[in-house]
């Protein structure tokens, strides 16, 4: 079934006196109408639009005055694709108008092409055909353009019918239509794929790096290669993802109740121990990534990282505040989190007291002083490029760069789990993406103590289409734990049209002093918005809302356009 719509054609518009003729490329005779060149009459041409006057022809929609045996070019502007702020009557976002050609009054014919030459006669009529159509996007495929009117079939990967059904996962961006999805099991891979579809079951262990827990459709073994489609269905046991140099074409989750843990990240000692990331090199020589050429679509299932190991304080992996593990993602397509979906690395930071350079549970923000000597501890870590991970077993850190579009209904945390004093501070995320939307939860909190502590972590989100903002993200972010003793992390948010400088929120838990009052100087001095680093530390506008408490230390420079303070 479709919706309806489709190319229509109106009842009688305009007569037209005699006829008109398009000219071939190089013809220069002219020979008809000259009944009324002899009477030197002047006269209108008319053009309309069908369905509706899309695009920005010319001459204009409506009626032009012209000489008789004047030779007019017509156009019919670009294709029109609408965007954002266009009314449902005009289109929307994802709705756009594609030229078919041009026809005349009293023919179905439509004449290709979106300009043409042609003499002119009084009242003629020029009728530009347009075809509505519509973006659609299913799941972790691309996304295409479908005529208005059109049925479409839906292709997905073998063993994923799970994924099509009575309530299909179909997004229709703008528009106010329902497909109709006729389903096509055990076909090709989403977004093509060069390589074969990979199965994962888990049968034999846990790690990605057993040919035995892999499987294709034809029940043969063997782990991912370059360009494979990775799977994870219904009842496939907990993965960890220890495969090393392996890009794959998509990855796709789908039923899937278990939890994929990353060891992505970089090498590093601990406790003078050689410990070792996995994934694909990226082009910095350090981290390790899953790299993803196609889309990941999370329909379920849990992501995390592997908890760091203890560090001495004089480590590199301490020392910089990245660790040994995070998740690192690197994706060229879409990335897709649906409301079944998490990616959870809360408690996979630090487990030491202290930090280097750090107090007991900072992070975005100031630790408490309550813990004695370690108290007071400075934030640590870059506002921007967030890579850093929570202290005292704060939360780890997920880093995600995505080509395309970023569809987060799920849930990304990064927080430190609950205590009874002195809990650890949020870790951080990283979304780096062409364009953000949905309705989840981006969370890096510390954990939630009466008596405080810790801090907020550091969260940076990043979208980089042209024209692309955050309006189309309705979710909860927030780096602050309401009703607890404890300093908010830091919020960035940057468009391409902010050139790498940003708006930096510092959002408190509304208690008065950003989590403390001012009386209990005691507890920290709030967000540190500062790290250091000159770029790192340079926004168009720093917002301070809900009791937020911004801090700079003494040797840093913080730069703003402007302040607002609610």
């Amino acid at each position: 079934a479709a919706w309806g719509g489709g190319t229509m054609f109106l009842g009688p518009i305009f007569s037209m006196r005699g006829y008109s003729r398009p000219l071939e490329v190089g013809e220069a005779t002219f020979n008809t109408h000259l009944d009324q060149a002899r009477f030197g009459l002047c006269g209108n041409v008319h053009v309309i639009g069908v369905p509706r006057e899309f695009g920005s022809p010319s001459p204009a929609y409506g009626s032009a005055t012209n000489a008789p045996l004047e030779v007019i070019s017509f156009s019919a502007g670009p294709l029109t694709e609408y965007a954002d702020g266009v009314t449902a009557a005009d289109g929307g976002e994802g709705v756009r108008a594609k030229c078919l050609g041009y026809s005349f009054p009293g023919s179905d014919e439509i004449h290709a092409g979106t300009s043409f030459r042609s003499e002119f006669v009084d009242g003629m009529v020029v009728i530009w055909r347009w075809q509505v159509q519509y973006r659609v996007t299913v799941d972790g495929q691309n996304p295409q353009w479908v005529d208005d009117g059109a049925d479409v079939t839906v292709t997905v990967p073998a063993g994923t019918c799970a994924l099509i059904g009575t309530d299909t996962p179909v997004t229709i961006d703008g528009t106010r239509a329902t497909f109709k999805v006729t389903r096509a099991c055990d076909v090709k891979p989403l977004m093509g794929g060069t390589g074969v579809v990979r199965y994962w079951t888990g049968a034999a262990d846990a790690s990605a790096a057993n040919p035995e827990n892999w499987q294709t459709a034809g029940g043969e073994a063997g782990c991912p290669a370059e360009g494979d489609t990775v799977i994870l269905n219904a009842g496939a046991q907990p993965m960890t993802w220890d495969l090393d140099g392996v890009t794959l074409a998509n990855w796709v989750q789908a039923g899937y109740t278990g939890t994929v843990t990353f060891q992505t990240g970089r090498d590093g000692l601990a406790k003078g121990a050689a410990k070792s990331a996995h994934g694909v090199l990226l082009d910095d020589g350090e981290t390790k990534a899953l790299k993803v050429t196609g889309s990941v679509s999370l329909a379920s299932g849990t992501w995390t990282h592997t908890a760091q190991p203890a560090f001495n304080k004089n480590e590199a992996a301490m020392a910089d505040f990245k660790g040994i593990w995070r998740i690192v993602a690197d994706v060229g397509g879409d990335f897709m989190i649906g409301e079944g979906a998490t990616i959870d690395v809360t408690s996979k930071g630090f487990g030491t007291l202290s930090v280097t350079g750090a107090g007991d549970g900072a992070h975005g923000g100031f630790s408490s002083a309550y813990w004695g000597p370690d108290g007071d501890g400075p934030a640590y870590g870059y506002i921007k490029s967030v890579r850093s991970l929570g202290s005292r077993t704060g939360g780890g850190n997920v880093e995600l760069h995505v080509g395309g579009l970023t569809t987060l209904n799920g849930t990304i945390v990064a927080s430190s789990a609950a205590a009874n004093s002195g809990h650890g501070s949020g870790g951080g995320i990283w979304i780096d993406t062409g364009s953000l939307v949905g309705s989840g939860t981006v969370s890096a909190r510390p954990g939630p103590c009466p008596n405080g502590g810790g801090a907020g972590g550091r969260i940076a989100l990043w979208v980089n289409d042209p024209g692309a903002d955050f309006s189309k993200f309705t979710g909860t972010v927030t780096a602050a734990d309401a009703g607890t003793r404890s300093n908010t992390g830091t919020i960035y948010y940057q468009t391409a049209a902010d050139n790498g400088n940003g708006e930096l929120l510092v959002l408190g838990s509304g208690d008065a002093g950003g989590g403390y009052s001012d009386t209990e100087t005691r507890f920290g001095y709030g967000t540190g918005v500062a790290s250091g680093d000159l770029a790192d530390s340079t926004f168009r506008r720093l917002t301070i809302k809900n009791c937020g408490r911004a801090a700079v230390l003494s040797g840093q420079t913080l730069r703003v356009g402007e302040v607002v303070a609610t």
